[in-house]
């Protein structure tokens, strides 16, 4: 049996190595951990630190390549409660093109 730190390590190993980006917000918005997958298709340092908001950090843009105000960011609306369900917007760190990244559909937030 696993101790708990060979477990804890083993689950980040596992959460890294996924070939689905996957970011983990808290309930402020706040990005706390990205796997190596999310950090390179956004463009993103990896790793478990407090990063900032995600919807300041990473720019969201419609399928037609206009940048979504950030009222409209579609994490910002998934932070507030609101329900965010088959939206297709392209992601980009800021001083990025829209167009050097595919677009992603967020099915639920």
């Amino acid at each position: 049996m696993m101790n708990p730190v060979q477990t804890l390590e083993s689950l980040y190993t596992y959460f890294d190595n996924l070939g689905e980006g996957i970011a983990v917000l808290d309930r402020e918005g706040i990005l706390v951990s990205l796997n190596r997958t999310a950090a390179q298709l956004l463009g993103l340092p990896g790793g478990l630190q407090a990063q900032g908001r995600f919807e300041e950090l990473v720019r969201a843009f419609t399928p037609l390549g206009e940048e979504l105000p950030l009222a409209d960011h579609p994490v910002r609306l998934a932070v507030l409660g609101r329900f965010v369900r088959n939206y297709e917007a392209a992601f980009s760190p800021p001083g990025a093109s829209p167009a050097a990244l595919p677009p992603a559909v967020l099915v639920e937030i």
